[in-house]
């Protein structure tokens, strides 16, 4: 595997219908964050770097979603 590899600064946690509302532009992260839509573990700094406009805006969901 080529490229950087290693421990995830943080993780964002959400369902797909919120994800893909995100990604449309229908859901602000701030937004789903105080609402509880969206959970993240790890260093918060990190995570308020992330903007969602790196999500494609005509993504669709396929295969699983979830790993455990």
């Amino acid at each position: 595997m080529d490229g950087k590899q290693g421990k995830p600064d943080c993780t964002f946690i959400m369902l797909d219908d919120d994800i893909m509302a995100m990604a449309a532009g229908k859901l602000d992260g701030n937004e789903a964050f105080m609402k509880g839509k969206m959970k993240i573990k790890g260093n918060m700094q990190a995570a308020m770097k992330f903007t969602p406009d790196v999500l494609p805006k005509d993504a669709k969901l396929w295969g699983a979603s979830v790993y455990r």
